[in-house]
């Protein structure tokens, strides 16, 4: 895949991610009860007496995983021919993290916290990690 093509999704990513950090509180809560509705019944019959409150809790700090597991793929992908693109790649992803959080704390209803750049940093190491443990099984092949 042609190197601009790569950062292109790179940079499209990180548009999705600033797109959802921009959304008000409200807006933010109605999305993520969207998917705690969608989520709820499957919770509650593997663990009846889970509040709707960790449910939600759930929802939101898996979605930091996601997209930054997806970032992490995304730019480890983009890195690959810098000689050390592992620590490249994690550098971005957490540079992008802390830049998220403070803008959030610009966003009404919203605010930046330091566990969902943690999170976001685990998200982005593990996908980081994937690329690269994938990109190896296929050259071994």
């Amino acid at each position: 895949m042609k190197k601009y093509i790569k950062w292109f999704l790179v940079f499209a990513w990180m548009i999705l991610i600033f797109l959802f950090s921009s959304e008000s509180g409200i807006d933010s809560t109605e999305t993520s009860q969207f998917f705690v509705k969608k989520a709820e019944p499957f919770f509650t019959h593997l663990i009846p007496s889970i509040s709707l409150e960790l449910i939600t809790m759930f929802i939101r700090k898996t979605a930091h995983f996601f997209l930054y597991f997806v970032l992490g793929l995304l730019v480890g992908n983009a890195t690959l021919t810098h000689k050390k693109w592992h620590i490249l790649s994690l550098l971005i992803c957490l540079v992008y993290a802390c830049t998220d959080e403070i803008h959030q704390v610009f966003v009404s209803g919203r605010s930046g916290q330091l566990k969902d750049v943690f999170i976001d940093l685990i998200g982005s190491s593990v996908g980081i990690y994937l690329y690269n443990w994938f990109r190896r099984k296929k050259i071994a092949q």
